[in-house]
């Protein structure tokens, strides 16, 4: 659900295109800054929120809107210039990345939810992938087919590793390890790159993702168990403007 807005507090000095991601407890919010004064905001529920609400989508919005302290503190006097709008879930694959004389690239391909705004490195990263299989198609259409599978299996193998973050971003165990991060075996450096949409991580990544998915998992666990774990997330800084 989403709409546009007049009048909404910007951050760190209204730098242009700071977008900022807010967490609540059953989704999150969108505020992405737009030419003009205008503010679009999103909220994305989990399904819960959906299957039990009480209420219309529209006022659904406006009450989750109220409900989050810092989105509600940004909106103080704003002004909804347009209707609110309430879609499902955009996700989707195709069933192939390529075929005779072609190959679909980023959102042609497949398109996950923007959490991590990672759509258009994703892209970007697929269209050099495409790039050496035009190029060796050209040359060779056999070696080319087989290049293109690679490619698909790449850009899909990545797809799933981000969906992995999307599909676990609403759990208390994984929000907190994001809101406390620790760079302990590169953990932080292998989420870093993978979220950058880095479709080529190499083995000394590999690790450090597998070493946070591991973490995340003997969390759960744990927290399953009952066991006195401290899931609060650390307390996000305030941004700085930069100088």
């Amino acid at each position: 659900m989403y709409a546009h807005w007049k009048g909404v507090t910007r951050q760190l000095n209204d730098v242009p295109g700071f977008i900022t991601v807010h967490l609540a407890k059953d989704g999150w919010f969108w505020m992405i800054p737009l030419p003009g004064d205008v503010m679009s905001i999103g909220f994305v529920g989990n399904s819960d929120v959906f299957k039990t609400r009480s209420l219309k989508p529209q006022d659904l919005y406006l009450d989750r809107l109220q409900r989050s302290p810092t989105v509600a503190a940004r909106m103080r006097g704003a002004e909804r210039i347009g209707d609110i709008t309430a879609t499902g879930n955009y996700s989707y694959r195709s069933t192939t990345a390529h075929g005779e004389g072609w190959m679909a690239i980023g959102d042609a391909f497949a398109f996950l939810d923007p959490v991590f705004s990672s759509g258009v490195l994703l892209a970007m990263t697929s269209a050099e992938l495409s790039v050496e299989v035009a190029e060796t198609w050209l040359q060779n259409p056999a070696a080319a087919k087989v290049l293109a599978q690679k490619a698909e299996r790449q850009i899909c193998k990545a797809m799933d590793s981000l969906g992995w973050l999307v599909y676990r971003i609403n759990t208390p165990v994984l929000r907190a390890m994001f809101m406390s991060p620790s760079n302990k075996l590169r953990m932080r450096d292998g989420l870093v790159a993978l979220l950058a949409g880095n479709l080529r991580i190499d083995r000394k990544m590999r690790l450090p993702v597998l070493s946070f998915k591991l973490v995340y998992y003997l969390l759960t666990f744990g927290d399953r168990l009952g066991l006195d774990l401290d899931l609060t997330p650390a307390a996000a800084p305030h941004p700085v403007p930069a100088e």
